[in-house]
């Protein structure tokens, strides 16, 4: 019996008989004797580089292929058609001649990484891990998990599954999130303290040894919030933020362990008062206003005393004075009346001269 067999172009078909490898048929038509045992035929794509599975019938080698194995702690890198470059994982693998297989390299990867060249680059990029140092991001070099040490500025890489790993750790300034703090103030006065942090990491290798690097800048700003509120009564709290500040910032840095962090920042952002308090304040407020109110009206009451006084003293030793102050007021009198009724004793007639009366109205003395 006989079967006809048609391969694409990218396909190899391997044919096998009882379980056994017979032959491997390339692109083209194929007439395939079949009367005895058990035949089977297992399709390749001879464009692609899948891992061979347990079992396999493939050989190792034969027209148009040949297999690597890649043992453990190695990696085997092929260049295809001269621009991509492929890593192969510990595993076996078969090379078509159709992938024009044009450099080969064996990596140990139970080596430290060194620095890479602009132009390497592999695929795929789960296989393996890289990171840059550079003067806003260190490069901390891990052992079996353990940080080693930091690495010069450059490129490495680093395969998934061996003992050496990376770890990307940026220099810049970042924020640390610290919750509101409810606390209370000297003068047990309750208030929400929302603080405003900035952190940057110092030391990398310190950095990334302790996990919980950030929970002890957290802990350090909540302790030095707490000291500094318990100092403060709430109005010096709400009147020197600078000095609120300066005085923070340096508990703060003093309760920092040696975690390879360092404060670029801590202030308070936001201080909330309680609705019961801020009526309190509104009427402490209105009390003090109202004082200040009645103190400036006294200050008033006493200089227009002593004015009066002044110048009652003055009247009293200057006749001529009074004499004038006297006329004066009587002026401004006139100026104001129609009519004047003056009273007076029989022997002031002869002093008073009386102007010309225009109207028939006689004037009254």
């Amino acid at each position: 019996m006989f079967r006809w067999l048609s391969v694409p172009r990218k396909d190899r078909v391997a044919h096998l008989r009882d379980g056994q490898f017979v032959r491997l048929y390339g692109p083209g038509s194929h007439l395939v004797w079949t009367l005895f045992g058990k035949h089977e035929f297992v399709t390749y794509d001879a464009t692609t580089l899948p891992g061979v599975l347990a079992g396999d019938p493939l050989p190792a080698d034969g027209p148009g292929w040949r297999s690597v194995t890649v043992k453990d702690g190695l990696r085997h890198l092929i260049a295809l058609r001269g621009t991509r470059r492929v890593v192969l994982i510990p595993g076996r693998w078969h090379l078509w001649d159709l992938l024009e297989v044009t450099d080969e390299a064996v990596v140990n990867t139970r080596l430290e990484p060194t620095p890479l060249s602009d132009d390497d680059r592999l695929e795929p990029a789960e296989s393996y891990r890289e990171a840059t140092a550079s003067s806003v991001q260190a490069v901390v070099l891990l052992h079996d998990e353990v940080p080693v040490r930091t690495l010069a500025s450059g490129r490495y890489r680093a395969f998934a599954g061996d003992p050496w790993d990376l770890h990307p750790v940026a220099l810049t300034p970042r924020a640390l999130d610290v919750a509101h703090q409810d606390l209370l103030t000297s003068d047990q006065v309750p208030v929400r303290v929302k603080p405003l942090v900035v952190v940057r990491v110092v030391d990398p290798l310190k950095f990334v040894a302790t996990p919980d690097a950030d929970s002890h800048a957290y802990s350090a700003v909540q302790l030095a919030l707490r000291e500094v509120l318990a100092a403060r009564v709430l109005d010096a709290l709400l009147a020197e933020r600078e000095a609120l500040t300066t005085d923070l910032a340096a508990r703060a840095a003093a309760y920092l362990p040696d975690v390879g962090l360092a404060f670029d920042r801590v202030s308070v952002k936001d201080i909330t008062l309680g609705a019961d308090v801020k009526e309190l304040l509104a009427k402490v407020l209105g009390a003090r206003k109202e004082a200040e109110a009645q103190g400036i009206r006294r200050k008033e009451e006493v200089a227009h005393t002593r004015q009066l006084l002044n110048t009652a003293r003055l009247l009293q030793s200057n006749p001529v004075l009074m004499r004038l102050r006297e006329l004066e007021a009587y002026a401004e009198i006139a100026s104001k009346v129609d009519k004047l009724t003056l009273v007076t004793g029989p022997d002031a007639l002869a002093h008073l001269t009386l102007g010309e009366v225009t109207s028939d109205e006689s004037p009254t003395v």
